[in-house]
């Protein structure tokens, strides 16, 4: 979230006119240094005094995100996208925002675009996490084992990834054997896929 962070104040930096520099400028030190809470009411001030840059929208609007203010982050995203369509970095954070926020059928094609063609690995694990949680909270498990195996593909030691993939997989395998029962609950590979189960358990 930093790197996006960062992204997103550059850009703003070089739009800004020269009035507004030296407090943007403080802004973004404060963001380099961790202090979000600071560049927060800075953005918020720079915002209600300047309602029509788009990039003092965009860059509160990741401030919000990376504080849990999904709501506040999405009307800032918006905003700024109003202003100006072709800001670079909203599609990603708009999406996250809406995924965070419940809206999965909204934020799924964004998301599904953003993980296919970012080649930025900090967005690629974070759309590819918020990707899993739509595709599960839409009961699409086949989508979500895919996108689970591609972030272990690329995360191969990331905590987090493997923790969510250890559900995921957990969650298609035992949905695989309910459908085992219901197609053929008297054939050799339901009895199989039952005692090889009960001697996991015995282990």
């Amino acid at each position: 979230m930093a790197l996006i962070l960062l992204h997103l104040a550059s850009s703003s930096a070089r739009s800004q006119e020269n009035g507004l520099e030296g407090e943007y400028a403080t802004a973004q030190q404060e963001l380099a240094a961790g202090e979000v809470q600071q560049a927060r009411a800075k953005l918020e001030k720079l915002g209600k005094a300047n309602p029509g840059v788009a990039e003092i929208h965009a860059t509160l609007g990741a401030v919000e995100f990376q504080l849990g203010d999904y709501a506040a982050a999405l009307a800032e995203l918006q905003r700024a996208r109003n202003l100006k369509p072709a800001l670079s970095g909203l599609d990603g954070l708009i999406a996250m925002s809406q995924a965070e926020l419940g809206r999965f059928e909204q934020a799924l094609p964004r998301l599904v675009a953003i993980f296919r063609t970012s080649g930025d690995p900090a967005i690629n694990r974070l759309s590819g996490l918020q990707l899993e949680r739509a595709y599960m909270a839409m009961h699409r498990d086949a989508d979500a084992v895919a996108v689970a195996l591609e972030l272990q593909k690329q995360f191969p030691n990331d905590a987090e990834v493997l923790y969510h993939n250890e559900r995921i997989f957990g969650n298609f395998a035992y949905l695989t054997v309910e459908k085992l029962v219901a197609v053929a609950p008297d054939s050799l590979w339901r009895h199989r896929a039952k005692a090889e189960a009960d001697e996991r358990q015995a282990s």
